[in-house]
């Protein structure tokens, strides 16, 4: 009997992680019953025991690429795994990773990862908080003037660093997306595009003009406040060639935001929005225009 009972144990545990030896963890992590990060959901991971932090760790590394892996040399375990639910119904999964700041002056980095209801992996990014800037408090939350979750952090300066106080993030079907910054006061303040080492928050979409012009009359407030919030954004806006020894927001992008804010129906959509009954997009309404109208070149 005891010998039946080990075998039964054995093959339970080696059904829950065999994933971590396969050359595809996203395929092969779906097809299990159960998403092996799914008993760390709402879990507060800073209070696991040893017992628990190995588990954690084994679960992690058998359903991410190589370089997200805690055995990697510059990974790390994650800290929030959280049950997400869009607009639309669907269920899945978001896990953040903070990864300290090593080298000084540098920026302070967060890897996110979605995944669906069944564990497949669908995006993972790894964007940067702020140059000189630290996260010092996560909380996530179903935000209902924007129809689906975000993830709001408290963040500070670090040695002369910009003053950012909190940093809302939104889950956006398969993607995590920067939606709001906050200065010291609690306005909301532009993110910075015309020097990169300085911009917070995952890439933008690769949009045209006329793609982020109809993103502002999209029926998902988070589509809007993120076409918002680069819209508002603080743009180099010299058309001229940057220098090679300079690192400033490229060419391309500059020309693209420059096209789009002179579009009629951009500059009509950003007006009606800047008197919508929604706080957060006639907020961010209201700072783009500030922006859109502001002479200054980079």
């Amino acid at each position: 009997m005891r010998y039946r009972l080990f075998i039964l144990i054995a093959a339970i545990l080696s059904a829950r992680f065999s994933c971590s030896v396969l050359p595809f963890p996203d395929e092969i992590c779906a097809q299990h019953a159960e998403f092996p990060l799914a008993g760390f959901a709402g879990l507060d991971l800073k209070t696991l025991d040893e017992g628990g932090i190995s588990d954690l760790k084994k679960a992690w590394d058998s359903c991410l690429p190589e370089e997200y892996r805690t055995t990697h040399s510059v990974a790390y375990p994650p800290i929030f795994v959280w049950h997400t639910k869009d607009k639309e119904g669907q269920k899945g999964y978001v896990v953040l990773q903070k990864n300290p700041v090593e080298i000084f002056p540098s920026a302070s980095y967060v890897s996110a990862h979605t995944f669906d209801h069944s564990g497949k992996r669908l995006d993972s990014v790894n964007f940067p908080t702020g140059w000189r800037i630290l996260v010092q408090t996560v909380n996530f939350r179903y935000e209902p003037t924007l129809q689906g979750h975000i993830i709001e952090m408290g963040s500070a300066p670090w040695n002369l660093g910009r003053s950012v106080r909190r940093q809302v993030y939104g889950i956006l079907r398969d993607r995590l997306v920067l939606l709001w910054l906050e200065g010291p006061d609690g306005g909301l303040i532009p993110n910075i595009y015309y020097a990169p080492n300085h911009t917070i928050g995952p890439p933008q979409p690769n949009r045209s003009a006329e793609q982020w012009a109809e993103a502002l009359t999209s029926d998902h407030p988070m589509v809007v406040l993120e076409a918002l919030s680069w819209l508002g954004g603080t743009h180099r806006l010299s058309l001229s060639d940057t220098p090679k020894d300079q690192h400033w927001e490229n060419l391309e992008s500059t020309k693209l935001i420059v096209t789009v804010r002179r579009r009629p129906d951009v500059i009509t959509a950003v007006e009606e929005l800047a008197r919508s009954s929604n706080p957060w997009l006639r907020q961010a309404a209201i700072l783009a225009i500030e922006q859109m109208t502001a002479q200054v070149n980079w």
